[in-house]
């Protein structure tokens, strides 16, 4: 019996110092846009006639657009190893709204990006995104869709 109990110590043991090397070599996620210029550039390889400029979030994994074409905006954040893009149309925002911490919360009418949630600790940079946003989501409400989106 003190044998058996000495293997699974000893097992338990090596386990734990396996599990503790594995967490201290795990490769650190850490890639971040490398401010406006990194975020148009990221932007530009799935939208490579954008032209604009870009804020970029506190965390430096989401930026926001201001698109020089027909008032548009785009959106840049990182999900998971890979940065997805879009520009945003009225149709796709279904609300937008300031949270409690300061973020922005943007709820899209698309399942596979459902929502974006946006820190800038500059208020005034804030303001001005939370009223752009704003504005599409009005826009999407005044008039019905041509389309079926989602159907």
């Amino acid at each position: 019996m003190a044998e058996l109990i000495l293997a699974v110590a000893v097992n338990a043991v090596l386990g734990a110092l396996l599990w503790a090397i594995l967490l201290w070599k795990a490769p650190r996620d850490q890639i971040e846009l490398a401010g406006p210029e990194g975020a148009m550039r990221e932007f530009r390889a799935v939208f490579p006639e954008a032209t604009g400029t870009a804020s970029v979030s506190d965390d430096n994994r989401t930026a926001l657009i201001d698109l020089q074409l027909d008032d548009q905006i785009g959106l840049l954040q990182r999900q998971g190893r890979r940065w997805n893009a879009r520009i945003l149309v009225p149709y796709d925002i279904s609300s937008v709204r300031l949270d409690p911490n300061g973020a922005l919360e943007i709820d899209l009418s698309d399942f596979g990006w459902p929502r974006a949630s946006i820190v800038f600790s500059d208020t005034e940079i804030r303001a001005i995104w939370l009223t752009r946003l704003t504005s599409l989501t009005a826009l999407s409400t005044s008039r019905t869709s041509p389309e079926v989106r989602n159907a």
